[in-house]
C-alpha cells in the first residue's frame, strides 16, 4: 500500500496501530491518514491532533473585523456543576447564536472563513471540525442537547457534533482506578 486511510481511529484495536509500517514496508510514499471522532482527552484521534498543526475554521467577526475560532464558548456563556448550559447567546428557549469573544456581535457562522493552522511550523496537519460551522446544525438543538441530565448524551454531542473530547464525571473516578 501507498496510502492507508484509518477510519474512525478511536475505535480501532490498538494492536492493528503496530501494522501499519508493514503494509507501507515497500512503498515511497507512505502516507497515513487518520480520520476520526474524537472521544476522551489525549488518546487516539485528540492526541494525533494534539501532536499537529491543529488548523482550525475562522470566521470574521462583521462588528469589529476580529478573525476567531468557532468554539462553545462563543455560544455558551455559563454551565452547572455538571458542564450543562445555564445561559447562551440568544433568546432562552427559542434562540441561539455564536457572539464575537471581544465585541459580543452576532458572528456569521455559515459566512466566509479560512482554515488557519494554530502550530504551522508542525510537519503533520490536522484539522478540528465540528458542527458550530454547519448550516445545517441547529445551535439551541445543540444546547437542548448539552442540557441532558444523561452524561452519556452530552460526551456524544461534544464528540460527534463539536469534535471534542470529553469524560463524564461518572468515568472521572473509574479511569483512576485503571
Amino acid at each position: 500500500a501507498d496510502v492507508l486511510v484509518l477510519d474512525e481511529l478511536d475505535e480501532m484495536d490498538p494492536r492493528a496501530i503496530p501494522l501499519l509500517d508493514q503494509r507501507l514496508g515497500h512503498s515511497a510514499i507512505r502516507e497515513i491518514r487518520a480520520i476520526s471522532t474524537p472521544t476522551y482527552p489525549n488518546i487516539g484521534i485528540h492526541s494525533r491532533f494534539l501532536e499537529s498543526d491543529q488548523h482550525v475554521w475562522m470566521v470574521r467577526c462583521g462588528g469589529c473585523g476580529l478573525d476567531q475560532e468557532l468554539t462553545i464558548e462563543h455560544l455558551i456563556l455559563e454551565i452547572d456543576e455538571l458542564q450543562r448550559p445555564t445561559r447562551w447567546n440568544g433568546d432562552d428557549e427559542e434562540d441561539a447564536w455564536l457572539a464575537c469573544e471581544r465585541c459580543g456581535s452576532q458572528l456569521d457562522r455559515t459566512g466566509p472563513g479560512h482554515w488557519v493552522a494554530k502550530h504551522p511550523d508542525r510537519q503533520v496537519r490536522g484539522y478540528h471540525l465540528s458542527q458550530l460551522f454547519s448550516s445545517r446544525t441547529s445551535l439551541m438543538q445543540i444546547i437542548r442537547e448539552l442540557r441532558s441530565i444523561k452524561e452519556a448524551k452530552r460526551k456524544e454531542v461534544m464528540n460527534q457534533r463539536l469534535g471534542l473530547p470529553f469524560t463524564p464525571r461518572s468515568e472521572e473516578h473509574t479511569s483512576e482506578l485503571q
